[in-house]
């Protein structure tokens, strides 16, 4: 006598107890997918970032070499004599750190980071980082860039 393989009438249907399972672990699997959604984003807009920094670094370097050992005294106002954005870099990049910290491209003109965001220029050294003393998604800190 071969077994039936189909259900009788009294067990069709799901119980209670494996809707629940199948529940947690969607959303143990969401919980997973959405963490590491957020990571990504905080990592692309570090990446963009330093990208910028970057490019700063190298407008900065010209300008000096190009000025023969003179920093520009001013870099975000285009009408600051010699000019530095519009000629050396098209305009100074905001920076992007992880959400919730602020997103802007003001240039401080000190030595001290404040956390305001943005970027924090010497012009006696050339050296500029970014303003802020959070750390990144691996733990550095943003200034230490």
């Amino acid at each position: 006598m071969k077994k039936e393989m189909f259900l009788n009438e009294k067990e069709k249907g799901w119980t209670l107890i494996e809707l629940m399972i199948v529940i947690i672990v969607v959303a143990i699997i969401l919980v997973v997918v959405v963490s590491t959604y957020g990571n990504a984003i905080n990592r692309s807009r570090e990446a963009a970032t330093k990208d910028s920094l970057g490019a700063l670094r190298s407008a900065l370097t010209a300008f000096y070499a190009d000025r023969e050992g003179v920093w520009p005294e001013n870099i975000h106002d285009p009408r600051y004599d010699p000019p530095f954005c519009g000629r050396y870099i098209d305009a100074v990049p905001v920076v992007q750190l992880k959400r919730g910290l602020p997103e802007t491209n003001a240039v401080r003109y000190d030595d001290v980071v404040d956390s305001r965001g943005g970027w924090l220029y010497n012009s006696d050294s050339g050296r500029v980082v970014i303003n802020h003393s959070a750390t990144d998604t691996k733990g550095i800190y943003y200034s230490s860039y």
